[in-house]
């Protein structure tokens, strides 16, 4: 029997999609063998749940709305560069997200959900390997990854199902935050 492949995130509004894609163009021209996010899966992640049996989902789903209620809508910004897990070994290029809020949000996801929870981000890249290193670290850092603003209402649980061309993803479900 196959376990869906879930994670719990938050989709990007399509106006700054544009830019973020403008700026993975950027990164794309440094040394380095990597593999972009694509445009339709650009996203903030709260946690990587896994392979999750069938008969679980309806009440992650009620631990998903649960979650969202307690918090009420606010504004995020995108920006800031973030080397993962560091400069001296980066595997991922992903973006920071200034707002308190969505650290609490993914501290709640965690201990009431569980999951492979990191601090919130949104990937860009994954790093397959890089031929100047101290160059391409330099270069990034100092790219323009000023995205801009934009309000988290709601949360969603995400299947991912892998493709050949890449994971697709699939919104079984969205949790509403509460309204000001």
């Amino acid at each position: 029997m196959l376990m869906p492949r879930l994670f719990i995130g938050i989709f990007v509004p399509e106006n700054l999609k544009t830019k973020i894609v403008l700026l993975q163009k950027e990164i794309e021209k440094l040394p380095a063998k990597l593999k972009l996010v694509e445009l339709e899966n650009l996203h903030i992640s709260l946690s990587f749940l896994g392979n999750v049996e069938e008969s679980r989902i309806d009440e992650l789903k009620e631990k998903l709305d649960s979650v969202a209620q307690a918090y009420t809508k606010f504004e995020t910004k995108i920006s800031g560069l973030k080397l993962i897990p560091n400069e001296n070994y980066v595997r991922v290029i992903a973006l920071n997200l200034q707002n308190g809020v969505l650290n609490l949000i993914s501290k709640h996801v965690e201990k009431e959900i569980g999951g492979d929870v990191n601090p919130p981000h949104l990937t860009l890249c994954r790093i397959k390997s890089i031929s100047d290193k101290k160059f391409f670290v330099e270069k990034i850092l100092n790219l323009n990854s000023d995205i801009g603003k934009f309000t988290v209402d709601s949360l969603d649980l995400v299947e991912s199902k892998l493709g050949q061309n890449g994971p697709v993803y699939n919104s079984l479900h969205k949790s509403f935050l509460l309204n000001k």
